[in-house]
């Protein structure tokens, strides 16, 4: 059994990514090795205006329903940056930008909920990221759930192939062997695209007091295996986000 220090190191480090499949929405197959790639506009609401916000973005997801458009799904950060949202859609090409987005309201409800939103909202931003089912752990289930913890890894530059590698032929391995449910992308547009980030879907909080997915591994063992790591990650943030099902759809 590993210490409970080498086993915090192991959580923190578990993945190199935003969704879907990888970052947010829906869980993707291990072996399913098709790229996909997904949006995430993230945003952040001005203190005292949540309440605001989510009854006007209640109003839009009723609205796009109604009008037959793609869906999305919804999380919030519940540590650190409470008032952050992260709205994920797919994108199956990037053709797919060249439309201008057509309102599913009428003009007069349109410019009323974009004044609204501008008034509740303090900046957002729009990410795209690509997932990568090719040595993802998940199960693939496509069951809902209630937490979600990323890790994000920014790499050095000129490191991207080497930490793609260990990802794929020394992490992902072990962490299959430990029966772990992880999700992987990285950054393409909008962000550092150094950055890989992974996902782990809980059902409660209760799910992390675990041992973890590298237990089975000797503490020489796990650090053997995070060691190239280490020398490769120069920038790490986690975070704790909640599936927000009343805004998704």
């Amino acid at each position: 059994m590993t210490s409970v220090k080498n086993l915090v190191c192991a959580l923190a480090v578990l993945a190199a990514i935003i969704l879907v499949a990888t970052l947010f929405p829906a869980q993707i197959s291990a072996q399913d090795d098709e790229r996909t790639y997904i949006q995430v506009r993230s945003v952040k609401v001005k203190g005292g205006m949540g309440a605001e916000f989510v009854d006007l973005q209640k109003q839009l997801a009723e609205a796009m329903k109604a009008d037959d458009r793609p869906g999305r799904n919804v999380w919030q950060e519940i540590r650190g940056d409470l008032g952050t949202f992260h709205f994920v859609t797919t994108l199956d090409k990037f053709g797919d930008m060249d439309t201008p987005f057509d309102p599913p309201m009428d003009d007069e409800a349109w410019t009323n909920w974009v004044a609204g939103i501008s008034n509740a909202t303090d900046w957002s931003t729009r990410t795209i990221i690509r997932t990568h089912p090719e040595f993802a752990t998940a199960s693939g289930d496509g069951r809902e759930t209630n937490l979600l913890y990323l890790r994000f890894r920014t790499v050095g530059p000129g490191m991207m192939d080497d930490y793609h590698d260990w990802v794929k032929n020394e992490l992902s391995p072990a962490l299959k062997k430990g029966g772990a449910d992880v999700t992987f992308s990285h950054v393409v547009l909008g962000g550092n695209n150094r950055t890989w980030i992974s996902g782990t879907y809980l059902d409660n909080w209760a799910a992390m007091d675990g041992p973890g997915p590298l237990a089975y591994m000797s503490e020489d063992e796990v650090d053997s295996l995070l060691e190239p790591a280490n020398a490769m990650v120069v920038e790490s943030e986690n975070r704790l986000l909640r599936y927000r099902a009343d805004l998704s759809y």
